[in-house]
């Protein structure tokens, strides 16, 4: 088990750690041209990242087949943390809006959720280290704690974690080999939500109840995960939705507002279907203003495309449903575009 940072890029954004009295590092977490604000840092996998299944468990020692994925890509944002005192020798950043695909023996696995990065001295020796912990969703399964464990930091640059199950005395589980990278600024395409995008809440066929609709609007950030011919076996074209802010219209005069949305999500084109049209496909994991106790997963499936069709980058208009547009269901039809 261990966590390091290998230097690759051009180092900015100082983030300070104090080690100890009269010690300061300096542990630089992107380039300079990555995407800060408010929001902060959206990271993307690198396509050596790697998923795995089996016995990764190492307390008992476990003995079973540990299959690797055939790929595994995604995102996610590094927001800093307030200091929990004043003489705190660890910095901590949110890790928010995991947002991760892998896909093994053919099969696809959805990951989401968020947690804690962790920098500095742990212990009384000033050596300075890193840690991530997180809680996962795997294919909609509650949450799973992971973690890196502390290990010291070799270099500045590309973040580099390994996780393993926090319980460490289950046998079967899976692993994550994160390499991860600051997207830069120019390659977060800024989207917004176009008139008619809509959110609905109620009865589909064959349930009989009430459906309204309110007109939503919002933005996003669209990150590109890899070009056509990196992905799948040249199958898919994908993209990483980040920052989504999505909220009713009304919000003006409706406090609070109807609905409000907040995550992460994913946005594919399956270049190699059987089709006219290649389908595509959106994943949503959102966090509502409805007391829903963790982010709430919607999905589109793979449907055919009926506007945008070819533009680059795409023009999205889909449906993605949290019960699969059956009977009670809520549902967000989004009609989105690339801003000016």
């Amino acid at each position: 088990m261990h966590a390091r940072i290998t230097s690759v890029l051009a180092l900015a954004l100082a983030l300070c750690v104090s080690v100890a009295a009269g010690q300061r590092v300096e542990v630089q977490t992107g380039p300079r041209d990555a995407a800060v604000d408010t929001g902060g840092i959206v990271y993307r996998l690198a396509p050596d990242s790697v998923y795995s299944e089996g016995c990764v468990g190492i307390d008992p020692p476990c003995d079973c087949l540990v299959i690797e994925g055939d790929a595994f890509r995604g995102a996610f944002v590094l927001a800093p943390m307030p200091r929990q005192a004043i003489a705190d020798p660890i910095r901590r950043w949110a890790v928010r809006d995991v947002n991760w695909l892998a896909t093994i023996n053919g099969e696809e696995r959805e990951i989401f959720g968020g947690g804690v990065l962790e920098i500095g001295s742990p212990g009384p020796t000033p050596v300075v280290q890193i840690r991530m912990r997180l809680h996962l969703s795997i294919d909609g399964m509650p949450p799973t704690p992971f973690d890196s464990g502390w290990a010291p930091i070799e270099q500045f640059g590309t973040l580099v974690i390994d996780l393993l199950p926090a319980d460490s005395g289950e046998c079967f589980g899976q692993a994550f080999h994160l390499i991860a990278r600051p997207v830069p600024v120019g390659e977060i395409i800024p989207y917004a939500l176009r008139p008619g995008s809509v959110f609905r809440e109620g009865c589909y066929d064959p349930c009989d109840c009430l459906l309204t609709e309110v007109d939503v609007r919002g933005a996003f950030g669209l990150v590109r995960l890899s070009p056509a011919a990196a992905s799948i076996e040249g199958l898919y074209e994908e993209w990483a939705l980040v920052r989504i802010h999505w909220r009713s219209v009304e919000d003006a005069i409706t406090d609070p507002p109807f609905i409000v949305g907040d995550g992460s999500g994913m946005y594919r084109i399956n270049l190699a279907a059987a089709a006219p049209v290649p389908p595509h496909r959106l994943t949503l994991d959102l966090r509502l203003n409805r007391g829903d106790p963790r982010p709430v997963h919607f999905d589109s499936g793979w449907v055919s495309q009926t506007v945008g069709i070819g533009s680059n980058p795409p023009v999205i208009v889909i449906e993605a449903a949290q019960n699969g547009f059956v009977c009670f269901d809520r549902v967000w039809a989004i009609d989105a575009a690339p801003t000016p």
